[in-house]
């Protein structure tokens, strides 16, 4: 399957149901988006409804208290304690650690992470043309580095070769995975509260949208280009 036909429909209902959102409150400014972590301070709760969360089996902690998750490859990966040092290969889980209130923990990101601004302040790894300085990733001397679906298994196991802790979160191709990715990352950073109150929150809007979908009479075509590259060039 491409990626433009499982893509699509969830982001045309989750752009839906932040639209939903944006009828209730003003546009945030620039200042406000590089807040992103402060405003997360607060548990947010459901919107509508009681949303049934999904369970984070892949990383409940061990007796030992280590946290032991599968990544999206089926590697096994293993935490002696909550991630304080965390380096992004992608802008998506750059943009959760902010989201879940982590951006504290973050000592580096890729190229193209710039949301929230204040990630643009974070030392680059890399990551044009899929190309990363894993000697820049070792010298920031991560206790857990967050691959995601731009990245390789090469890469991943080109780092874990290197002695450091890596974790592979594939891209999402519905809600509840996506609900799952960040049930995760909230347990691996000592999140888990606001994990679930963000995913209270997630559901409860798109179930929003959901509902008035149903309800709706008009229903207008809709076209959302991923990728307008020429593939002939």
């Amino acid at each position: 399957m491409s990626r433009s036909k499982w893509f699509t429909p969830v982001f045309v209902l989750l752009l839906a149901a932040l639209m939903v959102t944006a009828c209730q409150s003003s546009t945030p400014t620039a200042t406000e988006a590089a807040a992103t972590e402060a405003a997360a301070t607060e548990v947010a709760e459901p919107t509508t409804g009681v949303v049934e969360l999904p369970t984070a089996s892949s990383g409940d902690a061990s007796a030992s208290g280590d946290l032991s998750f599968t990544d999206g490859f089926g590697r096994t990966v293993v935490l002696e304690k909550t991630a304080t040092r965390i380096v992004s290969m992608a802008p998506s889980n750059t943009e959760l650690v902010y989201g879940l209130g982590g951006g504290s923990f973050m000592v580096g990101r890729d190229e193209f992470s710039d949301y929230p601004a204040v990630a643009k302040d974070l030392p680059s790894i890399g990551g044009s043309m899929g190309k990363y300085d894993l000697e820049a990733i070792a010298a920031l001397k991560p206790d857990l580095v967050l691959a995601g679906g731009i990245n390789t298994i090469d890469q991943v196991e080109a780092l874990e070769n290197m002695g450091i802790t890596v974790f592979y979160f594939p891209n999402p191709t519905n809600f509840d995975e996506l609900y799952e990715n960040i049930l995760i990352l909230g347990r691996m950073i000592g999140r888990e509260n606001r994990a679930l109150g963000v995913v209270r929150n997630l559901g409860g809007r798109v179930e929003a949208v959901q509902i008035a979908i149903e309800k709706a009479t008009d229903k207008p075509l809709v076209y959302y280009e991923l990728d307008a590259t020429d593939p002939a060039k």
